[in-house]
């Protein structure tokens, strides 16, 4: 019984961030960016001054500090907020690489690494201005993922322990090991779910600008 109750949760999760993920994501970005200044604000002291009860004090009021700067800020701009959400996952990509090449016990080399990868994510939306097509992809990502891992949940050998564990990215990518048909099928229905989250925003856009009557109109026009 948990594991349909789960499957269904994923399911209502999956067409809400497919359809609608840029807008709610708009609604979130301030806790993004206060998780986000939390992340980097606590590993930042303690990977300087290593983990003792003082840095773990310091850490804790530069995280709360850096948190709350970082919502603010990402609450009144939206292109530093989305810079924020690229900085931190190319952070999370550089910091696994680092781990993946033998550097785990080297927290300020890692740090270093995550920081980089903050600063070219964030420069990569600030360059080629990408912050619209970056949030539609990446949320249309998590929605296909999330309702492909409900079907993987009721018919295959992914477990709610194991979702619980690493997470439906995570989950989905090593069911995306046992088949790389699977991979196919994620991106086709990212593509998919984009261009459809697209053309809702689109068509809500002209509905505040124009009213109700513009697909009167444009049928007419036709």
């Amino acid at each position: 019984m948990e594991t349909i109750l789960i499957a269904l949760l994923l399911i209502a999760v999956g067409v809400v961030s497919s359809l609608f993920g840029y807008v709610l994501f708009r609604l979130i970005l301030p806790i993004i960016g206060f998780m986000t200044g939390l992340v980097i604000g606590f590993s930042g002291v303690q990977a300087v001054f290593g983990a003792n009860v003082w840095s773990f004090v310091a850490a804790s009021l530069t995280a709360v500090f850096v948190g709350l700067l970082f919502a603010f800020v990402a609450h009144l701009y939206y292109t530093i907020g989305v810079m924020v959400v690229a900085g931190s996952l190319f952070a999370g990509i550089f910091a696994f690489f680092g781990t993946a090449i033998g550097l785990s016990e080297q927290g300020f080399i890692v740090f270093l690494l995550s920081l980089t990868g903050a600063i070219i994510g964030g420069l990569a939306v600030l360059r080629y201005g990408v912050q619209h097509s970056l949030i539609v992809s990446l949320t249309s990502l998590f929605g296909v993922a999330a309702i492909l891992l409900s079907g993987f949940l009721l018919f295959s050998d992914v477990s709610v322990a194991q979702l619980h564990e690493q997470g439906i990215l995570a989950t989905m990518a090593t069911t995306i090991g046992t088949s790389w048909i699977w991979l196919f099928v994620l991106i086709g229905g990212t593509v998919f779910a984009s261009a459809l989250q697209r053309y809702l925003l689109v068509k809500a856009m002209l509905e505040d600008v124009l009213g109700d009557n513009w697909t009167i109109e444009a049928r007419e026009v036709k």
